[in-house]
């Protein structure tokens, strides 16, 4: 067994090779300046997504930047920190989450799935929220997943349940 210094080890590996996506995945740690780290921080996701590692790989590496990337930044809203992304973030539909939602709904229905993604993110939904969200169509019901992955609180939830519900 041998112990390294990971920031150390790390800086050596960019300088022999700056673009190494284990080098980008670890930027949050390395890079002193928050205005900076902000400033490329959709660069380093780019390089990590764009490298030539195994699918799964990647997946992890960009699970830790995004990690890391929210520890160095926690007065940062997620929204923020998706807007300064913009472009690297996969579409809803291919992330691991979504792919597990759609299987649940497939499942147990699709207002099923809406309750756990609303419920497990947001917290508690109504009888009347649940009832209402039950009359969807299932096109409704697709739409409604898919927009409700963003929000923070079930608050955008009446507003969008009053334009598009019955």
């Amino acid at each position: 067994m041998r112990a390294i210094d990971l920031p150390a080890e790390l800086r050596r590996l960019a300088e022999r090779i700056p673009n190494h996506p284990l080098v980008a995945a670890f930027q949050p740690l390395l890079i002193e300046s928050e205005a900076e780290l902000q400033q490329n921080a959709v660069g380093f996701l780019h390089t990590i997504k764009t490298s030539k590692l195994r699918v799964g790989v990647k997946e992890a590496l960009e699970e830790v930047f995004m990690s890391w990337l929210g520890q160095r930044l926690p007065h940062r809203t997620k929204q923020e920190i998706e807007e300064m992304l913009v472009g690297e973030l996969p579409e809803l539909l291919e992330t691991r989450m979504a792919q597990d939602i759609l299987k649940i709904g497939k499942a147990e229905g699709l207002a099923e799935a809406v309750y756990i993604l609303l419920g497990a993110k947001r917290g508690r939904l109504t009888k009347a929220a649940r009832q209402r969200i039950q009359k969807l169509t299932n096109d409704q019901l697709c739409e409604l997943l898919a927009e409700a992955h963003a929000w923070e609180s079930l608050d955008p939830l009446a507003r969008w349940l009053a334009k598009h519900g019955r």
